[in-house]
This record gives structure tokens, sequence and C-alpha cells, in this order.
């Protein structure tokens, strides 16, 4: 078994409720730019239930003047349920308002497999490059 699988083993197998703890890389950092209609938000670091507040104070009242919002998750080494339920969230506010939203991950990332093991009943816009996501079409 590689360290990886051990390690993977042992995440999966701490007490029910116990919060996964982020081990190490880059503190949290939001940048966020709003232009023509489209806001960007990069993501630097956890995004984690200490900093899920953070992120919501300020990307959610973008939604008033953006239509698409696209975050930037490529910097981010860490997603838990309370990052991914912001997400949600920031979802469905963009679409209540017309507006869509486009996440930019990191192929192969633990943010990238984060999302895929959530269950909801559609999934996210996922794109490799910001550019990809800034420039597509609305659906």
């Amino acid at each position: 078994m590689t360290a990886a699988m051990e390690n993977e083993v042992r995440e999966r197998a701490r007490p029910l409720g116990q919060r996964a703890e982020w081990r190490g890389g880059a503190p949290f950092d939001l940048r966020v730019v709003l232009s023509g209609g489209k806001a960007l938000a990069r993501v630097t670091g956890p995004l984690d239930l200490e900093h899920a507040p953070q992120f919501r104070e300020r990307v959610l009242p973008l939604c008033g003047s953006a239509r698409c919002a696209v975050v930037d998750l490529r910097r981010a080494d860490y997603l838990d349920s309370a990052g991914a339920r912001e997400l949600v969230l920031l979802r469905e506010e963009l679409a209540r308002q017309g507006g869509e939203l486009r996440l930019v991950v990191r192929p192969g990332s633990g943010v990238e497999r984060t999302l895929q093991r959530l269950t909801l009943p559609a999934p996210f816009a996922v794109h490799d490059r910001a550019l990809d996501a800034w420039i597509q079409r609305a659906a």
C-alpha cells in the first residue's frame, strides 16, 4: 500500500463527526475582480469551515452585479463540506438571478476529488483553465 493510500485509509477511519484538519500549504487568500458583468474569484489555500464565511462575504455580494462568476480553485489546496456548501449556495443565488457559476479546478487535485464525491442534482461547470471559463458563452 502506498503512503497516499495509507493516508486516505486513515482519513476515512476517523471517528464520525471529527473534522479533518488541513495540513500545510498556502494560507487562505481571496482575490476578486469584477469586469464586464463577470466576476473572477481566485482562491488560494483552504476553502474550509474556517474560511467559508470570508468567501461568502466577498463573493456573494457580486451576484447582484455579475451574470457569471468564475471561481478559480487551482490554488486551493483543500475543500471541505463547508467550502463546497458555499459553492452550492453561490450557484443557487446566481441561478435565481439568471446567472451562472463556473469553476476552474486543477485536474487530479484534492479539490477535484472532493467535487466528484458530492451528490448534487446537477454537477458544477468545471474547467481546467480560467480563460476557458471566462470566455465560454452563457449556457
